[in-house]
């Protein structure tokens, strides 16, 4: 799962995470969804990937995934998708 979320300053780490998968998903040819941090739904939609693949993906994925769906909580001025 890739997303690219709108996080509150201190969170370059995962920015540059960001990045790097979505250059790897372009060498691919992967297909690619954009979350947004002001969507209401986003982190409920990454638990749900979370628990998806719980079984599977790499703890490191998973824990990425998690930190994502945090930040997103905590973003101010959150709305319902465009």
């Amino acid at each position: 799962m890739i997303t690219e979320t709108v996080m509150p300053t201190g969170t370059d780490k995962l920015k540059e995470q960001d990045s790097s998968c979505y250059e790897n998903a372009r060498r691919r040819g992967a297909d690619t969804f954009t979350l947004t941090g002001s969507d209401l739904s986003s982190p409920k939609v990454i638990c749900l990937w979370i628990a998806e693949n719980i079984e599977t993906a790499p703890m490191h994925k998973l824990i990425d995934a998690l930190q994502h769906a945090l930040v997103m909580r905590a973003t101010l001025h959150r709305k319902h998708a465009d």
